[in-house]
């Protein structure tokens, strides 16, 4: 559950948060989990489900803005290297 920790630490960090970081870093959580279901996993299978289910229920639109077939995906990247998210109309 080591992506799980590092997802949180980066998100409750008092001095680098930034808004810029979130949806990277759900985006790397939720790819790394997805990963992490496709091996034999023998006690946190159930855990890794429910993460996953919870952050498509909870995140769901902000997800499909930063998948890798979204005309949106450069400017995640973009984003996350700024720290800044842009405006948006």
């Amino acid at each position: 559950m080591q992506p799980v920790a590092i997802a949180l630490d980066k998100l409750q960090g008092e001095k680098a948060a930034y808004f810029g970081h979130i949806l990277p870093t759900l985006h790397m959580l939720q790819t790394k989990l997805k990963a992490m279901r496709h091996k034999i996993l023998t006690h946190c299978e159930p855990l890794v489900v429910a993460l996953l289910e919870g952050m498509d229920r909870r995140f769901e639109k902000e997800l499909k803005l930063s998948g890798a077939s979204s005309d949106k995906s450069p400017n995640i990247v973009l984003i996350h290297m700024l720290g800044t998210f842009p405006l948006v109309q």
